[in-house]
C-alpha cells in the first residue's frame, strides 16, 4: 500500500483532452487521497456547463470563476486535482499551485490530442465550422500553451502515442516516491 507523506497536493495540468481527469481519479485512488476537477467544480458552482458559461458570459468571466475555484481548492489540503487547461495561464493560480503542491503536466502530442478532440463540440476554444479549422485552432492553442505548461511543471509527461492511463499514473507514483512524497508500506 502507498502511504502519502507529501506536504501538499498533486496538481495535474495540461492541454484539454490530455487525460488529466482520468489520471487524477486513478492517482487519488492509489494514494488514498480525495480528488477534484476544477472544471467540474466550476460547473457545480455555476449550475452551467463550461460551454454554456463561455456562450453566456465569455471567457473572461469563466477565468474569474476559475480563479476563485483554484484559490479554494488549493487551500483544501492534500488532494489530487485535475486542472482546467487554462489554469496555469494565470500567475496567481500558478503561485497558489506552487505554494501548496507539485504540478505534473500531461502533454500528449498534437496528433494524440487531435484523435481525442476532433469533432467535439464541448470545447469552446476549439469550436469551428470545419474539422480543418478545428485542427488549426488546436495546433495554434497548443503552440501558445505548451511553453507555459513546461515552465510551470515540476514533472512533464509528453507521450507521443496513445497509452493507457495506468502507465501515466505509474510514472507519477514513481516520481513521487523518488521525491519522498509517498512510500510503500508492507
Amino acid at each position: 500500500m502507498l502511504i502519502w507523506r507529501g506536504k501538499g497536493s498533486v496538481y495535474l495540468s495540461g492541454f484539454m483532452g490530455s487525460g488529466k481527469t482520468t489520471a487524477a481519479r486513478r492517482l487519488a485512488a492509489s494514494l488514498h487521497l480525495p480528488w477534484f476537477d476544477t472544471d467540474a467544480l466550476i460547473e457545480q458552482e455555476t449550475g452551467l456547463s463550461i460551454p454554456e458559461i463561455f456562450a453566456r458570459y465569455g471567457e473572461a468571466h469563466f477565468r474569474r470563476v476559475e480563479r476563485t475555484v483554484v484559490a479554494r481548492v488549493t487551500r483544501r489540503g492534500p488532494a489530487v486535482v485535475a486542472l482546467g487547461g487554462g489554469v496555469v495561464l494565470n500567475p496567481e493560480n500558478v503561485a497558489d499551485l506552487k505554494h501548496t503542491g507539485l504540478v505534473v503536466c500531461l502533454l500528449p502530442s498534437v496528433d494524440v490530442l487531435w484523435q481525442r478532440l476532433k469533432g467535439k463540440t464541448n470545447r469552446p476554444l476549439l469550436l469551428a465550422s470545419t474539422e480543418d479549422e478545428q485542427r488549426k485552432k488546436l495546433v495554434q492553442l497548443y503552440r501558445a500553451r505548451a511553453p507555459v505548461y513546461r515552465e510551470v511543471a515540476d514533472l512533464m509527461l509528453e507521450p507521443q502515442k496513445e497509452r493507457h492511463p495506468a502507465v501515466t499514473v505509474h510514472e507519477i507514483v514513481s516520481w513521487l516516491r523518488e521525491k519522498g512524497w509517498i512510500e510503500l508500506s508492507e
